[in-house]
């Protein structure tokens, strides 16, 4: 294919689609042969409003000219308000095809709007603009509006014509409601991949029955109970591509008509999660489920600021963290960050807990533990032990906490359910980082200054010994006859919750054999010695 010099203004302007503003705009002055190629270039970015009379754009015909013949070189648009920036967007709306399907970002700053519901009505009236080619959304926008009808109506016709959009980001510093939230994620558009929604919530719980966005019959309104209005609001909603997601932080209370009903209905592709925000401890479980059922393929789950306060303190309404191993089969983190650095000094701490019970162990558990206690390493069991959780061959880093029930009624029992999580533990073949702790998740530097239980760290924490009470308590009993001090211990081995001597802890935990990392803060019973730290340093190298 022979190429002429009538092709070299086409050819200049291919380079310049993939130099930097700056390239671009040196270019532009070279001459005014170049500038004719290249300044169209620079409105790839272009700023609409910004403090700037919108009305002298639509009012100078030159200049109208001009924005009609270089609209369609725009790639990404940013919206700030302005003077009769409501005139250019009704402009814009009367002038279809105005940009081209280069405009694949819309950003919207709401800084200088006046209120959520005008920023809210400028990005709706956009959408409607660019729907055919959007790839990226982002809006920075003070609050979602109270949902009514109307805007519920507004949502739902825009994002169904989004049958491109990949990205979304909706963020601000208002508090938004719980129907607010759930209007946004039942209307999810389909194509969208990666939805962030970065706004704190209101800790009110608004019933179903006060919700004003579900259009029911006159003659059922009233007859509807609040499930039954829940599940005529979540009907029809159709699977997302869903890989990455980012809710709304404190989210409690609203997890049962917004968060749980999205997981099941429109998260089928989802992989991460982070950060995920506090839950109520009820909605635990409900929520390992929801997981478990309709997103097969999550592979991280990072909780933010998670507390045993705010888990829950007790066993029949605390939400266990072994519920998430025992059904995430892809999962690979199960970690949480802290944005108070002055917390832990390694910026991570415990996700939550895994209870511990004093309980039965069934029929199965019973025979296939006693099996892989008396099995030899060349032995191939039949069936998947049930003792052994989904992630084992997944899961790279787990930071957590354990969490004991005080009241034992059979001890030997209990100390066989103590073990048999260190061996769910030894069972992770692709571990990397481990991170343990106790109720105080203390870590690093804050070790020392623990009071939750009597111990003290030595050596930069490399070596959990005994307190200095305990300490003289074993002198004392080393004195004593060999039949008192045998009392002694057996008193001391009452308090071991969590051993992790060689018998019953780190003995189990040899299938480790990726681990780089080991954190042990803290845990109520611990026995690591040099005995201990010798094992440790033979097995991981």
């Amino acid at each position: 294919m022979s190429i002429s010099i009538f092709d070299l203004p086409h050819i200049l302007e291919q380079i310049g689609s993939h130099l930097s503003r700056k390239d671009i705009s040196s270019c532009s002055l070279v001459c005014f042969h170049w500038n004719r190629v290249f300044e169209p270039l620079c409105w790839r970015y272009f700023e609409l409003g910004n403090k700037i009379d919108c009305s002298r754009l639509l009012e100078q015909p030159r200049s109208l000219e001009i924005f009609r013949e270089r609209a369609p070189t725009i790639q990404s648009l940013t919206v700030h308000n302005s003077t009769n920036l409501g005139q250019l967007v009704e402009f814009l709306q009367k002038t279809p095809g105005i940009f081209s399907k280069k405009l694949v970002r819309l950003v919207i700053e709401s800084k200088d709007f006046p209120g959520p519901s005008a920023a809210f009505d400028v990005m709706i009236k956009l959408l409607s603009i660019t729907q055919d080619h959007l790839l990226h959304l982002e809006a920075n926008i003070h609050g979602i509006p109270q949902m009514s009808q109307i805007f519920d109506g507004q949502l739902e016709t825009s994002f169904r014509s989004l049958e491109s959009l990949k990205t979304i980001v909706l963020k601000g510093q208002y508090e938004i409601v719980g129907p607010s939230l759930a209007a946004l994620l039942r209307h999810c558009p389909v194509s969208v991949e990666s939805l962030i929604i970065d706004y704190p919530m209101r800790e009110v719980y608004e019933p179903v029955s006060r919700w004003n966005i579900i259009a029911t019959a006159p003659a059922l309104g009233n007859m509807l109970t609040d499930d039954e209005r829940l599940t005529l609001f979540w009907q029809d909603a159709l699977p997302t591509n869903i890989r990455t997601l980012q809710l709304p932080r404190s989210i409690r209370k609203n997890e049962q008509v917004a968060l749980i009903p999205f997981l099941r209905y429109r998260c089928p592709k989802l992989t991460t999660w982070e950060p995920v925000s506090t839950v109520r401890p009820i909605s635990g479980s409900q929520l390992a489920e929801a997981i478990n059922l309709s997103c097969p393929n999550l592979e991280n789950l990072v909780f933010d600021g998670l507390s045993i306060e705010r888990v829950g303190g007790g066993f029949d309404g605390g939400m266990d963290m072994e519920d998430f191993l025992r059904s995430c089969s892809s999962l690979e983190r199960l970690e949480t960050t802290y944005s108070e650095p002055n917390n832990f000094s390694t910026g991570q701490g415990a996700t939550g807990t895994m209870w511990i019970r004093d309980k039965p162990l069934s029929t199965r558990q019973s025979l296939t533990l006693t099996s892989a206690l008396t099995s030899t390493p060349t032995s191939t069991p039949t069936s998947t032990p049930t003792w052994v959780w989904a992630c084992r061959t997944t899961l790279t880093h787990l930071d957590a906490t354990f969490y004991m029930y005080r009241n034992v009624s059979d001890k030997g029992r209990f100390r066989k359910q103590i073990e048999q999580t260190y061996r769910k533990l030894g069972q992770l073949e692709a571990l990397v980082e481990l991170r343990l702790g106790c109720c105080c998740r203390c870590y690093g530097p804050k070790l020392a200054d623990c009071q939750h239980y009597l111990y003290s760290a030595e050596n930069g924490a490399a070596e959990i010994l005994q307190g200095r009470d305990r300490q003289k308590q074993e002198q004392q009993q080393q004195q004593q006859p060999e039949q008192e001090r045998g009392e002694g211990q057996e008193g001391d081995d009452d308090e071991v919750i969590l051993d992790m001597s060689l018998e019953t802890g780190l003995g189990h935990l040899a299938g480790l054999k990726r681990m780089r990392f080991l954190s042990i803060g803290r845990i109520q019973g611990h026995k690591i010695g040099y005995a201990e730290l010798e094992w440790m340093r033979r097995n991981w190298p």
